[in-house]
């Protein structure tokens, strides 16, 4: 789990970081901008950086798929090598969404059948997480975030089919039990995952796995126990970010706190938060694009 994802939320950070200090502080500060590349092709998309300063994402190659669609690879940048295509899976296209501070980078890659999940390494490449077990290999899986012992949260479809939220750790397979159509979206250092499903009782809302138990942190709040709700972060203290009837929310010991949104914004989603409790997210004016 890392505390900063989003090119985005480096850019909000910054803000953060900017009304915090003294007016005199502000005009000493600088800020560099780097521009990562792409592979050959025209766009390029960071997802997660660690804090040795590595990012991943994805970037196009200037090809196309015989259907005509950009083809896009999983890279991992540093200032010293730049930026490098992670390959696939025997596929064309990849993504990297996350990486831990080892250096280890999770995603999703096709391969011979469907899109898989991934774990890449410096030392082995880049293995499928589902591939090699061939258990519902058909069926696609996607790798969402890795923490620092090598868990790794996100999802499998199985027949049916529908999503199952699991976490992956070495050659075990763990299914998040009593949530179904679901994923898990962050895990931090103790194993703890978050994530979305539907439940038997409701529809969609927020999920958090600890130990093997499932709990819902929004259901017995009065002010969000009757929306839907999902779970998008959690950090090393258990506080758990998402969003829940519309507005981004902030999970802590059992209470929930609506996390205001600009003036005039009518959707937010709080997508992360470190361990000081400072939260990132996005927030719209529907229609119109969303900001962070």
């Amino acid at each position: 789990m890392r505390a900063t994802r989003l090119l985005l939320v480096g850019i909000l950070s910054l803000l953060v970081l900017t009304l915090a200090v003294p007016p005199q502080a502000q005009e000493v500060a600088r800020y560099q901008v780097v521009d990562l590349g792409t592979l050959g092709g025209e766009q390029s998309h960071a997802n997660a950086i660690n804090d040795r300063g590595h990012v991943v994402g994805w970037a196009e190659t200037g090809e196309q798929t015989a259907e005509g669609v950009a083809i896009q690879r999983a890279f991992l940048w540093s200032s010293e090598d730049g930026i490098r295509d992670l390959g696939t899976l025997g596929g064309a296209s990849s993504a990297a969404h996350d990486l831990s501070n080892r250096g280890d980078v999770v995603g999703s890659a096709d391969g011979a059948n469907s899109r898989y999940a991934f774990r890449w390494s410096r030392d082995q490449g880049m293995l499928s997480l589902v591939e090699q077990t061939g258990y519902f290999s058909e069926f696609p899986s996607e790798a969402l975030a890795i923490n620092e012992r090598g868990e790794i949260a996100g999802y499998r479809v199985v027949p049916g089919p529908m999503k199952r939220a699991v976490v992956w750790k070495d050659d075990d397979t763990r299914f998040v039990p009593r949530v179904h159509d679901s994923r898990a979206n962050d895990i931090n250092e103790a194993g703890e995952a978050v994530g979305d499903g539907d439940p038997p009782f409701t529809a969609l809302i927020a999920f958090r796995w600890s130990r093997g138990r499932v709990s819902y942190p929004m259901r017995r709040d009065r002010r969000t126990g009757g929306c839907w709700s999902e779970a998008r972060g959690i950090n090393n203290r258990g506080e758990v970010v998402g969003r829940a009837c519309a507005g981004a929310i902030h999970w802590r010991r059992g209470r929930v706190t609506r996390l205001p949104m600009p003036a005039g914004d009518r959707l937010s989603t709080a997508m992360r938060l470190n361990e000081q409790g400072q939260v990132v997210g996005w927030s719209k004016n529907l229609p119109t694009m969303r900001r962070a």
